[in-house]
């Protein structure tokens, strides 16, 4: 399982991709080769402005031969790993 990461509109963090890949890592393990790839989307929805639901992450699961499922949360500016 390849585990993707991108960025929009934060800056790159090692630490954090490291806790992504970390934390998605064990909890799809029991998945094993059934899941191809893993993609995550971080972003900063009103770049430079803060309020309610500015941060934004998006999860796509492609499982080997299946439609890709992706889920989406949106929450309050806070700081990261």
């Amino acid at each position: 399982m390849h585990i993707e990461i991108s960025y929009q509109n934060l800056p790159h963090s090692d630490k954090l991709n490291e806790h992504v890949h970390e934390t998605l890592s064990k909890r799809f393990a029991r998945f094993g080769e059934r899941l191809t790839r893993v993609e995550v989307h971080l972003g900063d929805v009103n770049e430079h402005k803060k309020g309610p639901d500015d941060k934004r992450c998006m999860i796509e699961v492609r499982p080997a031969g299946r439609d890709p499922i992706a889920v989406e949360e949106h929450a309050d500016d806070r700081t990261t790993p």
